[in-house]
């Protein structure tokens, strides 16, 4: 009875002793923990980026694994490792399916899951993304529901008959426009979005109340989209209450009942193996660190050694152009003082060419007045041409025409007077007689 005691209590401390060797080799695995705030990611976060999100109270990570094109994401298996290694203590996956892309809801699933559990990225939940924008459904709400029915049953191929495993990430306004007022994935953890920038669930409008989700029943919150923390595009989460408790990751992995599954001791040796690898990542990087650290410093001894040789030539070119312009005025120089020797010698010179060309210039002048001269003596001078004069006397004005060689008077009266011949008398002037002349004359006396 001793020794069935004894080996009882030997048994039993074994078992303890194992169960704090298996907690110790893997810390994912220990219960507890505050897992209020959390961070989604879709583009590649190192080690150091998710060191520093964890240092900002952020505990949980949700990796995205499939892209809207139904590809999966290049970086999912590196953020996953990368995350655990951080110390957060949730690291979850959420998947973009698409309805029209040609690949079935079994297939899309399937391919992804298989592809982490190849590359033994452990992950928590998987989160479907059923929302209006972004994903690409069918415009028949009844195809939708069923092509989600299936993808919800692949899922459980791999995670087990879990609800508190499989989540869909929704809002009540992406909701509706795809599967219209369906109920049946109510029994599935709800991750609402409301870009409202609150961290808090209760008194929501948003929180729920669709899709068989009662009011403020939603798990998780995501109040603030594609923001930038630790240099990486983020949105950010929030739990609260009971919902705040971290899960146990090797739970998960113990209950997946359903399928055939490592048992959880090998999933401790998997994520021991992950850390060891992590590790190796580490020390990898402290490498090329060191290396990048030597090449910087030869690049920078390189840049002084070219920085040096830059200045010689420079100084070598300054010294050139010196010389040069040392050239240019010795020669500025010499044309001063040619052209000084010259404007001594060139005026009197210059003064004689002046007054010939003035000479020259006069000499042409006289000679053109000269022929003018000559052409305007030898043309024929013509008479002049006929004149017409009037003589106003009195109140009687006469006229003569000497062309026509005729009279005619215009008189304000029309009066007209003939003149009476008078005998000529030579003593006295030609206009008081009416002798004849050279000429006929203009002047006639008119009697009143």
């Amino acid at each position: 009875m001793r020794f069935f005691f004894s080996l009882t209590v030997l048994l039993a401390m074994a078992i303890m002793s194992l169960a704090a060797t298996t907690n110790e080799q893997s810390p994912y695995n220990t219960p507890g923990g505050n897992c209020e705030h959390g961070v989604d990611v879709h583009d590649k976060v190192s080690l150091k980026q998710f060191k520093c999100l964890k240092n900002k109270n952020f505990n949980y990570a949700i990796i995205r694994a499939e892209r809207p094109d139904c590809k999966l994401d290049p970086y999912v298996v590196d953020n996953i490792k990368n995350a655990w290694s951080a110390g957060f203590n949730e690291v979850d996956v959420y998947l973009f399916p698409s309805f029209t892309c040609g690949l079935s809801a079994h297939a899309q699933m399937s391919s992804i899951l298989t592809h982490l559990q190849k590359e033994n990225a452990l992950f928590g939940r998987v989160w479907l993304d059923v929302e209006s924008s972004g994903s690409k459904w069918s415009l028949n709400p009844e195809e939708n529901r069923k092509w989600l029915r299936e993808a919800v049953q692949t899922i459980k191929q791999f995670v087990g008959n879990n609800n508190d495993r499989i989540g869909i990430y929704t809002s009540r306004y992406g909701w509706s426009p795809v599967v219209s007022k369906w109920e049946e994935l109510a029994p599935y953890k709800l991750w609402y979005a409301n870009y409202d920038n609150n961290p808090h669930l209760d008194k929501d409008t948003l929180n729920g109340g669709f899709g068989g989700w009662k009011l403020n029943t939603g798990f998780m919150k995501q109040y603030n989209g594609d923001i930038k923390k630790c240099g990486v595009d983020l949105d950010v989460n929030i739990r609260r209450g009971e919902n705040a408790q971290c899960y146990n990751l090797g739970l998960f992995y113990a209950r997946q009942d359903e399928i055939a599954s490592p048992p959880i001791t090998t999933i401790n040796a998997v994520l021991v193996e992950n850390g060891a690898n992590i590790e190796a990542e580490q020390e990898a990087e402290a490498l090329v660190e060191s290396e990048s650290n030597s090449t910087l410093e030869a690049e920078a001894e390189n840049e002084a050694e070219n920085e040096n040789e830059n200045e010689n030539e420079n100084e070598a070119e300054i010294e050139g152009e010196a010389e040069a312009e040392n050239e240019v005025e010795g020669e500025v120089a010499l044309e001063d003082a040619l052209e000084n020797e010259l404007s001594t010698e060139l005026p009197s010179f210059t003064n004689d060419m002046i007054n010939q060309a003035n000479e020259a210039e006069l000499h042409a002048v006289l000679l053109s007045l000269e022929a003018e001269e000559a052409t305007a003596m030898t043309r024929p001078i013509l008479p002049a041409p006929p004149k017409e004069e009037k003589i106003v006397k009195g109140l009687t004005m006469v006229t003569y025409d000497q062309s026509k060689g005729s009279k005619g008077q215009n008189t304000v009266t029309n009066e007209i007077m003939k003149p009476k011949p008078v005998k000529c008398d030579p003593k006295k002037s030609h206009a008081h007689c009416d002798c004849k002349l050279d000429g006929p004359s203009p002047f006639v006396p008119v009697v009143a």
